[in-house]
C-alpha cells in the first residue's frame, strides 16, 4: 500500500529544455482542487445516470441509485453527529459485495 500526502502527491515536473516549436504542451489544470471519490461519482450520475456503476452477484446500481444511496448514507452519518472532514471506520468482510 502506498500512502502520498497532499505535499508528495502534487510534484511538479519542471523540463530541462524548451520543447520544440509547435509542440503540444500539456495547460496546467484550470481547477487546482483535488476530485474526490464523491466528485466523480457526482459527475458521472450527472453525465450518466443510467449507467451502471457497481455489478455485483445479487445486485446492480446504476450511478443515479448510487448517489441516492450515498445522500441517504450521508444523512444517516449526519444524524449521528457526523460531519464533514470527520473520520468514520469502515468495516467490510473481505470479498463481500458490499466492498
Amino acid at each position: 500500500m502506498s500512502i502520498f500526502t497532499p505535499s508528495s502527491s502534487r510534484r511538479r515536473v519542471i523540463p530541462t529544455a524548451r520543447p520544440p516549436a509547435g509542440a503540444a504542451v500539456a495547460a496546467e489544470p484550470t481547477d487546482p482542487r483535488p476530485r474526490t471519490l464523491i466528485d466523480v461519482v457526482a459527475a458521472t450520475a450527472a453525465a450518466h445516470p443510467g449507467a451502471v456503476a457497481l455489478d455485483a452477484v445479487d445486485r446492480r446500481l446504476t450511478y443515479a441509485e448510487l448517489q441516492t444511496e450515498a445522500e441517504q448514507l450521508a444523512g444517516r452519518l449526519a444524524d449521528h453527529g457526523v460531519g464533514t472532514g470527520d473520520r468514520v471506520i469502515v468495516g467490510v468482510r473481505s470479498g463481500s459485495a458490499e466492498l
